[in-house]
């Protein structure tokens, strides 16, 4: 694989201030970019892309937009993007255009989705967690970079295993115990919560109950922390995902 001179080394990225973003060129068709913030993982998946042979060109930089600019919008096929870099709408400004946006791999520290604050990116593809083993980490790229549509698309893509990772998972939760499961890690108090969904506040303490034995729970501040942990897109410990 023919290497882009720059400041890449042969040991991977040099992620420093004011440096060239890594640039890597084969043979392949796919132009990918790594926006990522975490030095070591953003190193990794440049490492994984670049080895694959349907990529041409791959950049890595944690300052994502200007670089895209400067290269061409519509220049990237893939982006794996770290949604911290797109809390401003950067990725909107950068592609405002549907036509010129690449398909895009979420990078994230969370398990699943959680509840908000992803970015509500049309063309994202599916996420994928920082924790995730080496072969769901492969799988999902090369499901990435051989995909032959520019977005995903209602229908075609429906049964695609990336977007199953943007379902939110299910807990062994009624409707209803969700909804209170859900405010408690809002740090929402039996009364308001009763308030909120038209419920008694003795309702709401038997739902508190249940939902404690059901996910195997040992008190109030298990529950609060537990939920919590939940909207943040984290595995609960006391039991399996569903």
């Amino acid at each position: 694989m023919k290497r882009a001179s720059g400041d890449e080394s042969v040991g991977g990225l040099r992620a420093r201030a004011g440096a060239s973003p890594a640039v890597t060129t084969g043979a392949g068709t796919i132009n990918a970019f790594v926006a990522v913030t975490k030095p070591l993982v953003r190193e990794g998946l440049f490492r994984l892309l670049r080895a694959m042979p349907e990529v041409d060109r791959c950049l890595s930089d944690q300052d994502p937009w200007k670089v895209i600019a400067q290269s061409g919008n519509n220049a990237v096929d893939c982006l794996l993007l770290d949604p911290d870099l797109d809390r401003s709408g950067a990725f909107r400004a950068a592609f405002a255009s549907s036509e010129t946006r690449p398909r895009v791999l979420l990078v994230t520290p969370r398990h699943h989705v959680g509840e908000g604050e992803l970015p509500d990116l049309v063309c994202a593809c599916g996420m994928l967690s920082e924790s995730a083993g080496d072969p769901e980490v492969r799988q999902a790229l090369r499901q990435l970079v051989t995909c032959n549509r520019r977005q995903p698309d209602a229908g075609p893509c429906d049964h695609c295993p990336l977007k199953a990772t943007l379902q939110k998972p299910k807990l062994p939760l009624t409707p209803r115990e969700l909804d209170v499961f859900l405010l408690v890690g809002e740090g929402v108090g039996p009364s308001e919560i009763a308030a909120k969904l038209a419920l008694s506040v003795k309702t709401v303490e038997y739902y508190r109950s249940r939902i404690k034995e059901k996910l195997g729970l040992d008190n109030t501040a298990s529950l609060a922390y537990a939920s919590m942990r939940w909207r943040q897109g984290h595995w609960l410990p006391t039991i399996a995902a569903h």
